[in-house]
């Protein structure tokens, strides 16, 4: 769980895959949290439903959030209170605008979420609920969430094994770190594929050998 084992890499590479873009037709959001609490922040909290909303294709100006407005002197118990109001409302309204892009755009393949939301790189586990978005903004949760941390452990969460990346995904993986093109001939290179077979299918390992081969042309 440490960092630089390939967290990020894994989640990137399952995003991309055709299945899961198919599954999430309304929009995957990916959200760097950077190891960094989220907190009673609403500033940074509305940031993030803004990134959402734009990477989802929608505008943020449609959930319609206040500014907290701070008084000078105001105890930090009551500031804290108001921040956690305000936090509260911003995500029933971003369930709110969620679940009426969902209505606007369902499909008959069904009624499964189909906005899926990436955590990376999480600090804090409590910072997950707040990313739990309901139907209606009460009701069932709208979105799935795909979560990466440094943590030892998720509670609540469901282990995925990622199975390692075959061979036309490590080639096509390869060739992308190594700044080719996906149709260059190397891709198609028997050196090539002997290079990607002695990397096991690790996203890291192969992302490392393809910088290597960039370096190695600069």
């Amino acid at each position: 769980n440490s960092a630089g084992c390939g967290k990020t890499t894994t989640a990137a590479l399952t995003c991309i895959r055709g299945n899961v873009r198919a599954r999430y037709y309304q929009g995957i959001a990916w959200l760097d949290r950077q190891h960094k609490p989220l907190g009673l922040d609403f500033e940074q909290y509305t940031k993030s439903l803004s990134d959402i909303c734009i990477q989802i294709g929608s505008k943020p100006a449609h959930l319609k959030l206040n500014p907290v407005i701070r008084v000078p002197g105001e105890d930090g118990t009551v500031m804290n209170a108001k921040m956690k109001a305000h936090m509260t409302n911003a995500k029933a309204r971003m369930g709110k605008l969620l679940t009426s892009m969902h209505r606007k755009r369902s499909r008959s393949d069904g009624d499964h979420n189909a906005v899926l939301i990436v955590l990376d790189d999480l600090a804090n586990e409590e910072d997950i609920e707040w990313f739990q978005f309901l139907r209606d903004g009460k009701g069932e949760q709208v979105n799935d969430l795909l979560v990466t941390s440094r943590l030892p452990e998720v509670k609540e969460a469901v282990t995925i094994n990622v199975t390692p990346l075959d061979t036309r995904e490590a080639i096509k993986l390869f060739t992308n770190e190594s700044d080719f093109p996906s149709n260059h001939p190397i891709s198609k290179n028997h050196v090539t594929r002997s290079i990607v077979k002695k990397c096991f299918g690790h996203p890291l390992t192969i992302k490392f050998a393809g910088r290597w081969m960039s370096l190695k042309r600069a």
